[in-house]
């Protein structure tokens, strides 16, 4: 019986050493070292975001190399309805399309122009996925009234 267990013990102790050195193979390990401010600032993004400080600075990294930046959970989680209901305006806007041109009342460059600020809503939030601007995404004067 004992020799089954130091047999047991002795390939677990070979799978191991096998698994590790594979594992080394595929990850690297970096140490890094922050201040208590700053590590308390990284605490308090990375909740933000949803996630554990580790995982979140490594997210940051990986976004920053693909010059991309981290969207907080609350954002991210509003983004599909958003967008949904954008296309249910442009969607709108083609019905409108559909009955302005059955009674001749508007013309096309007036649908065109409305259609092209549906989609340069559309493209504002997509960029805005990718890039969130410092000002919260909002619409200025001038943009409202294009």
């Amino acid at each position: 019986m004992e020799t089954t267990q130091k047999n047991h013990r002795l390939k677990q102790k070979l799978y191991m050493r096998d698994y590790w050195r594979e594992y080394n193979q595929r990850k690297k390990r970096i140490k890094c070292t922050l201040e208590v401010s700053q590590y308390q600032s990284l605490k308090k993004y990375a909740k933000q975001a949803g996630m554990k400080p580790a995982t979140f600075l490594r997210a940051a990294v990986l976004a920053y190399m693909k010059q991309r930046q981290i969207m907080p959970k609350n954002i991210t989680d509003h983004l599909p309805s958003l967008i949904s209901f954008i296309r249910n305006i442009a969607n709108n806007l083609n019905q409108i399309a559909r009955h302005t041109n059955t009674l001749k009342k508007t013309t096309i460059y007036d649908l065109l122009k409305a259609r092209n600020n549906v989609l340069a809503f559309e493209n504002k939030i997509l960029n805005f996925i990718k890039s969130p601007s410092t000002d919260g995404g909002q619409v200025n004067e001038s943009e409202r009234k294009a």
